[in-house]
């Protein structure tokens, strides 16, 4: 998104700079093509091949890349617009528990989301069998400043040490970083399987699950494995989806 060239003044009218602020709004068709397969392409241009479709490896490694590109006051425009859409689902409005997590890897940050809900919030900790529990939410406090009771887990998130720790099925929602999403509610996340095993043969009434994503991480069919755990909601930057599950 570059601005004006430094033509002489016999050449053409120059064209206006876009603003980047506007630019962060605009459909995807105007930020980068869409591929064949219905990827925006990221900020590296990468594509895929015409004659084979991408598979889990290959959408995971171009849309991290996609998600980390997203910086400066895109980021935070884009951040603000998904905690004001959570605040509008009444489902959640009205849930006792909600899990959440801790960014990693470019995932949108909840902060003034949790902030707001100190006594709903639910963080995850990752058992040794893979499975992830939750405990209640430690203080957040800005980036440079270590929280208490709280410590860094083997990927470096952090992780509350508050009691009591709870399963997935005894919470009422749970918010989901995504690394992909489609419309049909599949979801790809990081590939370490710790929210599909975690969710896998829950009981209904079953957690709401919301998937969190920029709207840049969509693509048009996602490859579903039949462990995959779809999605009841879809909050992003520029919409809320309701999938059909």
């Amino acid at each position: 998104m570059g601005g004006a060239s430094n033509e002489s003044c016999a050449g053409p009218p120059r064209r206006k700079a876009l603003n980047p602020l506007r630019a962060a709004q605009l459909e995807p068709s105007v930020q980068g093509r869409r591929a064949a397969n219905g990827v925006l392409e990221d900020a590296s241009n990468e594509s895929f091949s015409m004659n084979k479709p991408p598979n889990k490896t290959q959408l995971r490694r171009q849309l991290r890349q996609a998600r980390n590109a997203i910086a400066g006051i895109y980021r935070h425009r884009q951040q603000r617009r998904i905690d004001k859409a959570l605040e509008s689902i009444p489902a959640l409005r009205q849930a006792l528990r909600i899990g959440a997590y801790m960014p990693f890897d470019g995932e949108p940050d909840l902060a003034p989301y949790l902030r707001r809900h100190p006594s709903k919030i639910w963080l995850p900790v990752i058992r040794a069998d893979g499975h992830l529990d939750f405990r209640p939410s430690f203080t957040l406090k800005p980036a440079n400043q270590r929280p208490a009771f709280a410590y860094r887990n083997r990927l470096g998130i952090w992780e509350s040490l508050h009691k009591p720790t709870r399963r997935a099925a005894h919470l009422d929602a749970i918010l989901i970083p995504l690394v992909g999403f489609d419309r049909a509610g599949n979801r790809l996340g990081m590939g370490a399987g710790f929210y599909d095993r975690s969710l896998a043969h829950l009981r209904r009434p079953k957690p709401l699950l919301i998937g969190i994503a920029f709207s840049t991480q969509e693509v048009k069919h996602l490859p579903a494995d039949p462990w995959d755990i779809a999605l009841d909601y879809i909050v992003t930057n520029r919409e809320i989806i309701k999938t059909p599950r």
